[in-house]
């Protein structure tokens, strides 16, 4: 079950890495407290391993699987074709942090926040050496812009279709991305309208999720093929501690007694006899072990 946990096969959203981390704090925090033991700390070790093989050797883990993710993963082919990309941010949440720290790996760019509250759109600027403007300074910003990612709580369009239909005019050449993640939608736009406008709203990104969630669904029997692998080798590794109880004291008497026995009769045999009597003798002490194993459970 916890191998299963940690590969994200028993996850809502197939394959989401958040229940790894997790398991990984909880696994932490028995540490600190010193509640794991021996055993335990192998099994969860090996189910780190689990987690991390599944998703780098299967479809499991290709593919964003949340909104912002997915918002960010649509972009991708867009910002190869940018070679400075300029992104005004609208509104300052969870959801424009995530794509920020996202965005903020790519080579060269640079970032604008517009919010209604300007102290909350100035420490978001500072975090990532950006500027910040009120609302109303949206219309002269976006001709400064080649993606606009806006999420608010608004009840009502940010930027309305006048706004976009001034700029299209004001700038016929200048081609503008934008995603809006809001819910209800932040951009006054029809889809297709203007050839240098490109709009992704939460349907798009909505479908990119469904899409990927089966692609990961396909891997299941791959990721299942890791995880049986994996225990067998826990397993393996479980029954031999398990055993240790009895193997100790009794396996380094057995050896002595193997090599006490053989000494007088190795002395006059060939080599390729000595080889095969070694053999012979080690599997006999290990049947014995096992012997007593057995009779003691």
């Amino acid at each position: 079950h916890l191998f299963h946990v940690t590969a994200g096969i028993d996850s809502m959203v197939i394959g989401e890495n958040q229940i790894l981390g997790q398991v990984k704090d909880a696994y932490s925090s028995a540490c600190k407290v010193k509640s794991t033991d021996k055993i335990l700390h192998r099994l969860f070790h090996q189910a780190f391993r689990v987690g991390k093989q599944v998703r780098t050797d299967t479809e499991m883990g290709k593919g964003a699987c949340s909104v912002s993710g997915a918002s960010m993963e649509l972009l991708k082919t867009r910002l190869d074709s940018l070679e400075q990309p300029r992104v005004l941010f609208i509104g300052i949440n969870r959801m424009i942090l995530l794509a920020a720290k996202h965005l903020a790996k790519v080579e060269g760019i640079s970032f604008h926040f517009a919010n209604r509250t300007l102290e909350k759109a100035e420490q978001f600027a500072r975090r990532f050496r950006a500027s910040a403007h009120a609302l109303d300074d949206i219309p002269g910003l976006l001709s400064q812009a080649d993606i606009v990612i806006s999420c608010t709580g608004s009840d009502r369009p940010i930027i309305t279709a006048d706004i976009l239909n001034d700029f299209t005019i004001e700038n016929p050449d200048h081609g503008l991305i934008m995603i809006d993640m809001a819910i209800p939608r932040d951009v006054e736009y029809d889809k297709g309208s203007s050839q240098n406008v490109e709009l992704y709203d939460l349907d798009d990104v909505d479908q990119y999720v469904r899409e990927q969630q089966d692609i990961r669904k396909s891997a299941i029997p791959d990721a299942e093929e890791i995880i049986s692998q994996k225990l067998s080798e826990f397993s393996y590794w479980f029954e031999h501690v398990r055993r240790e109880p009895v193997y100790n004291g009794l396996e380094k008497y057995f050896e002595d007694l193997r090599q006490e026995e053989l000494a007088a009769l190795l002395d006059n045999m060939d080599d390729e006899t000595k080889a095969q009597l070694e053999q012979a003798s080690k599997r006999l002490v290990e049947r014995i072990l096992y012997a007593k194993i057995r009779t003691s459970k």
